[in-house]
Parts: C-alpha cells; structure tokens; sequence
C-alpha cells in the first residue's frame, strides 16, 4: 500500500533533522576528519554563498521541473546545479556583500521595497495578459475540484461535515458521504438541494472510504463506522448519496485480514444495507474513469514547450472504453443489478461507445490525476437528471 502523504513529509523531516544533528556531532570536535574535510577553502566558499545558493536553486528547480515534464535529465540537472553555484557566487560577491556591509541600511530598505513592488507588478502583468493559446485555455480550463469554505464545517460523526443545501435551521434530510469523491459533487447536490427547499451535510472521510466492513486500514474502518452511527442517528436524515473513490489495491476487512479491490462491491453493498436496516434509504454513485495523472497540469506544459501536436493532445485526452470495462465493467454490472435506479452511473456522461474522456478541445475534465474540475460539472447531464429525479422522489415521501 502507498504511504500517506502525511506519514512521507514526517519521516523525510526526521531523517533530515537526524542527518543534521548528527552532521553537528561529528564536526564539533575539532580534531576529527570530518572537521578537518569541511575546513578546506572549497566547503568554506560554499558556505559563504549557502544563502544566495539557496535563493537560486529553487527558481531554477522549479522552472526546470515545469518545462520538462518528464523530468530535466540528468545533464540538465546538473547544469542546474552548475548554474546554481555561479549565480549564488556573483550574488554574494555583488549583491549580498555590498548590501550587507557597503551601503547604508536606507538604501537597502529602498531597494528592498522598490523590488518587492517591482515583482507585484511583473506578475499582476503576466496574469492579465494569460494570453488565448491552447496551452493557456487547457490551463485556464482545468480549474479546481470542488473544496467546502472552512466557515461551512461543523463537527460532526468521526470528525466533521459541511453544511450543504437550505440553512434555515430546520433537519437535515439528505447526507452526502464518502471522502474527497463526494466533495466534488457538492456544487450539483446542493443546487439541487435548494431548489427544492432540502438541508443536508456533507460528511467527508478524506484518505479513507466510507465503508464499515473494509477500508484502507483500522483507523478508517473505525472512523467510517463513527460516522453511520452519527448519521444512522440523525432524525430527519431521509437519504444518504454514497459517493467515493474506488481506486485502491490494498484492503482489511472488519477482522483485520487483507483483502483486495474485488470486494469492493461487497463492502459498497453491505453500507447501503446498514442503512436500510436503519430506515435510511441510499444511492451510490458509479467510479469514473479517471487520468491517473495530472493531465490538468501536464498537457498545457507539454504543448506550450514540449511541442504536442494536436492529434497527440487529443489522444491523451481519452482512454478505450473497452480499458474502462475491463476494470469496472463487472462491478458497474454488480451494483447496478442490486440496486437498480438508485446507482447513478456517472461515467455515462463521460463516456460513449469508443471512449471515456478526461478533455475535449481545451476543456480539461479533471483539475489533478482523479478529481473532476468544478468546470465539468455543468456535462453532467444525466447524472444531474437522476440525482435530481432521486432527490425529489425522497422529498415527495
């Protein structure tokens, strides 16, 4: 399984502290090699330019990064290291040095100042003449995935929901579980929701699925069960719109024993279950077929300084319907024949006979690898027309 992004930036930060201190340790005494190695001219000259290095690396990584996609190479990577040094030297011979100890402090603070205002300028010029390109409206069109205003949360079950829908203080009729697969879909819910007077939450359980009897690890399993309880609690709570990320290899089921993404269906079918049982009734929101990569990002870089061509772009929009069946088809076809209209299959606004598609022209359809952009959203014809049809038959009851 995949380590959480949380879990890496920690043990990457301890082992550069460990490396530190330790780097500390075996230079302090002053007649160790290590002591005597980082005493030479060389090391020495690179620690006076260490703070202009540090200020030019990263522009020049980060330019490097983004111009290359696939990544600069190791010749590049090197020329910008090499480049790294040079500008860092003549930073500090004629801009570090001088200001530090040739100029009065008021000149400094100027320039400083006029600097600052200088880049403010720059980059307020380059947002507004974006320019009309290819690569700037894929840019442009990207957008981003839906996230609620922080104001909106309330706690809620294992952690917190989102108001959504009419707040007029009255019950919460309609729950929109599941992680950050639901989030997306709130801007359709909730128009939906107010234009028939409904409240609702959403109930986000990001990094984990919603599912009680098998999730990623313990903690969700855990945390997942935390918030049916809360809902399956909540008088006035009607319908719960089940929406989540299917993607995962890696599972534990309730006992704690690995299981893999063909139970999938299973654990889906049994949540609805638990709900029924609870007088709740359910609909469950289809898998899409996603990039697996951020194309939002990738292919405006790529035709604007990779050269895509036209037909190439177009090819990478787009994946095989047959490639999207072969992963889901069986369970599409499992969940769609157990609860029938009450699976909105999502994938059919995106999809035709030949293709599933992540653009068209220059609208990108996901803002990263699996996300769908807050500007797709309005395509969602059928998936609006079901949800709608759904929500408006559990409020007639």
């Amino acid at each position: 399984a995949t380590m959480p992004a949380t879990t890496t930036t920690a043990a990457n930060t301890i082992i550069v502290t460990a490396g530190a201190a330790l780097f500390v340790l075996a230079t302090a005494p002053r007649e160790t090699l290590v002591f005597r190695l980082f005493s030479t001219p060389v090391p020495r000259e690179i620690g006076k330019i260490s703070y202009s290095l540090y200020l030019y690396h990263w522009p020049l990584a980060v330019v490097l990064v983004y111009v290359y996609v696939d990544g600069p190479g190791l010749f590049l990577s090197l020329g910008g290291v090499v480049l790294s040094v040079v500008l860092g030297w003549l930073s500090y011979q004629f801009v570090e040095k001088p200001f530090r100890y040739g100029l009065p402090f008021k000149y400094t603070a100027g320039l400083v100042l006029g600097t600052a205002f200088l880049g403010i300028a720059i980059t307020q010029s380059a947002i507004q003449f974006s320019g009309t390109s290819v690569a700037s409206k894929l840019a442009e069109n990207g957008g981003t995935n839906f996230r609620c205003p922080a104001m909106s949360y309330v706690p809620y079950g294992a952690s917190r929901a989102c108001r959504i829908g009419v707040q007029d203080g009255g019950p919460r009729e309609v729950i929109l579980l599941g992680n950050s697969h639901a989030q997306m879909y709130v801007p359709m819910v909730d128009e939906l929701l107010r234009a028939q007077g409904t409240s609702g939450f959403l109930v986000p359980l990001n990094s984990c699925f919603p599912t009680t009897t098998l999730n990623i690890n313990a903690a969700c399993l855990k945390a997942a069960e935390g918030n049916f309880e809360a809902i399956a609690s909540d008088e006035g709570v009607k319908l719960v719109v089940i929406s989540s990320s299917w993607y995962g290899e890696y599972f534990i089921d309730a006992n704690g024993n690995p299981a893999g993404k063909e139970a999938l269906a299973g654990a889906f079918l049994e949540l609805t279950e638990k709900f029924a049982a609870r007088g709740i009734r359910t609909v469950l929101v289809s898998p899409l077929a996603i990039p697996y990569q951020d194309l939002a990002s990738e292919l405006p870089r790529l035709v604007k300084y990779g050269g895509l061509e036209a037909e190439e772009l177009e090819a990478r929009m787009k994946v095989p319907r047959g490639t999207f069946e072969a992963e889901f088809g069986a369970l599409n076809e499992t969940l769609k024949a157990a609860l029938g209209e009450a699976y909105v299959e999502v994938y059919l606004d995106l999809c035709d006979e030949d293709y599933c598609y992540y653009g068209r022209d220059t609208e990108m359809f996901y803002s990263d690898s699996n996300h769908l952009s807050q500007n797709v959203l309005g395509r969602l014809e059928l998936t609006r027309e079901k949800l709608a049809e759904l929500l408006k038959l559990e409020a007639a009851r």
